[in-house]
């Protein structure tokens, strides 16, 4: 059995983390090559809590979010699972919420990330593209889509000489993959599998599930970048959106590196750019999570907001509703709703109870 994760982790600061990677301009590449080490990640987290809200005073950037608060023992990841719904989508410019699951071995101080991520926005394409930036194919607001993702930090910053992540479609009309350059940064590969479909009202499920290894990965291969060679995790990204087929991504990834979904960074979900114009309301309930020593599936009821909250707790955030007798977390921005605070545990009650 693999030892538990290192002591000095803690959930929010993970979030906090992987947030400076996706969307905060003013965090260098040379910071974001220092939170590869979890460790490190963890320190850097404490000092820009000091440092960040100061610089942002004037400025708003529509953050906020959540993540599980699992049992403490639980480190043996194999599985996640939920269900979300875009329930009102008016938005004339990109809003995201970001949902990160980040996978590693214990021991290992390299990291590999899984994201499953909602934008208000579909962007269509055709399968095997490759590019800089912007993305290729054409972007329309106001209807939403999900991205299926694996980000390639460990290249960009050094650790590893070559890719060492990728992900695959069983259905390339539906759900095209291309890889293209994060913000156009030299060397950060990113490949989407994104729905060439709108799924605002359409009921969604997501399960990300460990798989076994593999030493073959020519299926893998885009772009004619070089990935690295040696023994492999596969995980696979199972979404069912209601009235449209099952699509089955296959996510690889170094098994030294990748064996588990780290139990500090598993189901984050954070917005970006919430706070825009035009109605965004995204509804999530129904996690579960899976574990090598336990593998069934077990509820989570409970849960911590993201330190990263700009509004003003009546603007735009999370708040938690009810529908149909089910507690769903909610993203949105419309203005009056009492949305929670920054670091506030909270939990939700399943169907019935």
């Amino acid at each position: 059995m693999s030892k538990p994760w290192p002591s000095g982790h803690t959930k929010d600061q993970s979030s906090r983390a992987l947030y400076s990677i996706h969307g905060a301009q003013e965090i260098s590449v040379n910071i974001r090559h220092a939170l590869s080490h979890p460790r490190v990640s963890a320190i850097l987290f404490s000092i820009v809590c000091v440092l960040l809200p100061a610089a942002r005073a004037q400025t708003v950037y529509g953050l906020g979010g959540f993540q599980p608060a699992l049992p403490a023992g639980v480190y043996d990841l194999t599985g996640v699972q939920y269900r979300f719904q875009v329930v009102a989508n008016q938005s004339q410019a990109e809003k995201i919420v970001f949902s990160n699951h980040t996978l590693t071995t214990p021991g290992s101080t390299i990291s590999y990330n899984i994201e499953t991520n909602v934008y208000s926005g579909t962007q269509t394409f055709a399968n095997g593209g490759c590019t800089t930036w912007p993305q290729l194919g054409t972007y329309t607001e106001g209807e939403a889509s999900l991205r299926n993702a694996t980000p390639d930090y460990p290249y960009v910053f050094g650790t590893q000489p070559a890719i060492g992540s990728s992900i695959n479609t069983s259905d390339p009309i539906n759900w095209p993959v291309q890889t293209y350059l994060i913000d156009n940064i030299s060397n950060l590969w990113k490949s989407d599998s994104i729905s060439q479909f709108g799924i605002n009202g359409l009921e969604t499920h997501v399960t990300i599930q460990q798989g076994g290894v593999l030493t073959d990965i020519s299926n893998f291969e885009r772009c004619a970048l070089p990935m690295l060679s040696g023994t492999f995790r596969m995980w696979t990204i199972t979404t069912h959106v209601s009235g449209h087929r099952t699509v089955v991504n296959q996510v690889v990834a170094p098994d030294e590196d990748a064996r588990f979904i780290a139990p500090f960074a598993a189901m984050q979900f954070y917005s970006e750019f919430l706070n825009g114009q035009g109605t965004f309301t995204v509804q999530y309930w129904d996690f579960a999570y899976m574990t090598e020593s336990n593998p069934m599936w077990t509820p989570i009821s409970t849960f911590t907001t993201n330190s990263n909250y700009d509004g003003n707790g009546q603007n735009f955030g999370v708040r938690v509703v009810k529908v149909n007798g089910q507690d769903r977390i909610e993203f949105s921005n419309v203005p009056g709703n009492s949305y929670l605070p920054a670091n506030l545990p909270f939990s939700i009650k399943r169907h019935g109870l």
